[in-house]
């Protein structure tokens, strides 16, 4: 009865409506409380705002979270300055909402509130808060990353990656701004040393191809930026750009096997989604054996590094042939070896994005110092 009154005054969604709300939000039921911090939101009322602080300060998780997504909604001054408060909350889910709801209200006010996330102590927070500046910040918070990172080399790679996101977005790419004297990363005498080549495999049947697309542009990138600071370079092998016309005694996939060294690199990226490729001689696709023959070669080097991804955009087969296929896609995943962790995605921007966040955090884990 109460939700139902609370649904009719989101309704009514006048002055007096929000007058009513207020109420609402001291309900002994947390239900009643988190239906109304939603309804506060929907109508949008900027009298709402101080309510909805109240609702910041719930026992309720739950009743949180809805009150930064609804002061997300409302979008103003005000619910900036509310979500401040947020941003220190106990629970790490509602700081990860509030750093999502400071992103889409996106003013200058929101920007400076969210570079204090950026140190959260915990990691899904700061990756939230590093995607959401690298979106929305400007050339001058470019220039303050980059004061911080001048001064701790060490920096949480949070960071580093909104710095190549802002790079990326105003194709500026000076290294130069990051050197310091007192950095653990610098210069060797006057001369930069000669960078050390890091080796990237990229492997994925033919039906992600705007995601195999955009891998070279988050390679240059991270080149631009981040790799030329911590002096390495990653150079991408694709067989559609390295391998070229031949004959092998263990068919095509041999000749591809002899160009790009799988065994011998540094990364691997594999994508799937809904199609797992033609059958080699020992494996189901060429896919599948590119991924065997590096994680072959991960057993007993414990290199390279496998990053593999499945896309989770809808689709529906529409026929036996495509059914099949999708089949074994599911098949792999599901028995995915037990020491690996791959990453599941829906769009080709979030593909970028977290291909971007994976292999910067990959670089300055190993080549920070």
């Amino acid at each position: 009865g109460r939700q139902a009154a609370v649904e009719v005054l989101r309704r009514i969604g006048d002055a007096a409506a929000v007058s009513a709300l207020q109420t609402a939000l001291h309900d002994e039921d947390s239900k009643v409380r988190k239906a109304t911090a939603s309804a506060l939101g929907e109508i949008g009322d900027a009298a709402a705002v101080n309510t909805l602080q109240t609702a910041l300060c719930d026992e309720d998780t739950d009743v949180r979270r809805t009150a930064a997504k609804a002061l997300e909604k409302i979008g103003d001054a005000a619910a900036v300055s509310a979500l401040q408060t947020a941003l220190h909350d106990e629970d790490a889910g509602v700081r990860q909402a509030t750093a999502e709801a400071l992103e889409k209200i996106g003013d200058v006010a929101a920007v400076s509130t969210l570079q204090t996330a950026l140190h959260d102590e915990d990691a899904g927070v700061r990756q939230a808060t590093a995607e959401a500046l690298g979106r929305i910040g400007d050339t001058q918070l470019l220039a303050e990353l980059a004061t911080d990172f001048r001064q701790d080399a060490q920096t949480n790679r949070e960071v580093l990656y909104a710095i190549t996101s802002l790079q990326e977005r105003f194709k500026v790419y000076r290294t130069d701004i990051f050197w310091s004297a007192n950095s653990e990363i610098r210069l060797v005498g006057e001369k930069a040393m000669q960078p050390k080549i890091l080796r990237v495999i990229l492997a994925s049947p033919g039906d992600v191809q705007p995601e195999r697309d955009v891998l070279p542009d988050v390679i240059d990138e991270l080149n631009k930026g981040l790799c030329a600071v911590l002096n390495v370079d990653l150079t991408l092998y694709r067989w559609e750009t390295d391998a070229y016309p031949g004959f092998h005694s263990e068919g095509p996939q041999g000749l591809i096997d002899s160009i790009l060294r799988i065994d011998d690199c540094d990364v691997l990226i594999g994508i799937f989604w809904k199609r797992f490729g033609t059958p080699t001689k020992d494996a189901g696709s060429g896919t599948e054996h590119e991924f065997r023959t590096a994680h072959e070669a991960w057993k007993q080097n414990k290199r390279p590094q496998i990053m593999v991804y499945f896309k989770k955009a809808p689709y529906s087969p529409s026929s036996p042939e495509e059914l099949d296929q999708w089949r074994k896609v599911l098949e792999f995943q599901k028995t995915f070896p037990k020491e690996g962790l791959w990453w599941p995605f829906k769009t080709t921007n979030r593909f970028k994005e977290l291909i971007r966040w994976h292999l910067s955090g990959w670089v300055q884990d190993n080549f920070k110092s």
